[in-house]
């Protein structure tokens, strides 16, 4: 469970913060056009949602996760096709770099 916990959360528990605040910025990440899609593709069955997965894998997991990590930031929850992100004071000095 340990590798969900975003790194800057397990430094303050390991320290015996059991709550805290940060500065920095949330994004909101949705797939615009997901739900269509979806539908679209659901009508070819399991090759469908075969392309749907991998599609998704590629935005979330090649893509945009990486960035997002690579920041500093962490993803806060998920919701079907969207998710949250928190991005430390920090990240935001590294992404105007």
């Amino acid at each position: 469970m340990l590798n969900l916990v975003p790194r800057l959360i397990s430094l303050n528990l390991s320290d015996g913060n059991l709550s805290g605040s940060i500065s920095g910025s949330v994004l909101i990440f949705d797939v615009s056009g997901f739900t269509s899609m979806a539908e679209a593709l659901s009508a070819e069955g399991n090759s469908g949602a075969e392309a749907l997965s991998n599609t998704m894998n590629s935005i979330y997991t090649r893509g945009i996760l990486s960035m997002i990590r690579g920041s500093g930031g962490f993803v806060s929850g998920f919701s079907g096709d969207s998710f949250a992100v928190i991005l430390p004071g920090t990240a935001i000095d590294k992404a105007e770099t």
